[in-house]
């Protein structure tokens, strides 16, 4: 593997982990925890349970979007709102266009979302 390629592997895997953190810090936010409950009643792990969100807002409306790889198949992709399926990383000697389709970077419209599942 070229020096080259070793800093590419090494870039991508450092976005990884800085999408990684930035999904756990987001986690506790309403609609990352409910995604999560739909994925837990889709794949039956509810069965005979009950799961409660408490959270204190009085109204939801369009207030962020969530990005993120698809690694599964979702309940969501009427609020997806733009879907990637390659993008490129520069650095000041080169540019590497990477294609991904087998998972697509995709963004969800909260508003869209809040809709959805209220």
């Amino acid at each position: 593997m070229s020096l080259e390629m070793t800093y590419l592997a090494m870039y991508g895997v450092v976005l990884v982990l800085i999408i990684l953190v930035q999904v756990l810090i987001s986690a506790s936010q309403h609609g990352l925890l409910t995604l999560l409950g739909n994925r837990l009643e889709v794949n039956n792990k509810l069965k005979e349970k009950t799961l409660a969100i408490i959270e204190t807002r009085e109204e939801y409306k369009r207030d962020k979007t969530w990005s993120f790889w698809r690694v599964f198949n979702h309940n969501f992709d009427d609020c997806v709102i733009k879907s990637w399926n390659n993008f490129t990383i520069n650095s000041s000697d080169s540019s590497h266009e990477l294609t991904n389709e087998k998972f697509p970077y995709q963004s969800i419209d909260s508003g869209k979302f809040y809709k959805k599942i209220n």
